[in-house]
């Protein structure tokens, strides 16, 4: 099963970052629903933030990429950043959370 999904619009701000909007079919839609729920449920049963994935992601880009650089002064603050949050933990369930409650927990409130 398997849907379209294609950018409608981009509208590029001056900082560099970009809106981007997006059509969905409703067969895409009910996928990305489906994977979504799924990605959570995974999270929450490794007792994972998901704020880790995302940054698992990011780092297997630069790595797949050989992008070899050194950091620029802001990937390093949100890299400690980052390794400040994921040090915290989550008062419902123990789990990591870059908050008193971890994203999963916050849904379920």
């Amino acid at each position: 099963m398997t849907g379209v999904i294609g950018v409608e619009r981009v509208d590029e701000h001056e900082d560099g970052s970009a809106t981007y909007q997006f059509h969905l079919d409703d067969n895409c839609a009910k996928l990305l629903q489906e994977e979504g729920l799924k990605l959570v449920l995974y999270c929450a049963a490794a007792k994972l933030d998901i704020q880790v994935v995302y940054d698992f992601i990011e780092d297997h880009i630069r790595y797949m990429s050989d992008e070899i650089r050194p950091m620029t002064d802001e990937e390093r603050q949100r890299s400690k950043e980052r390794e400040k949050a994921n040090s915290m933990q989550c008062v419902s369930c123990g789990g990591p959370s870059s908050s008193d409650f971890c994203s999963f927990c916050l849904e379920e409130e």
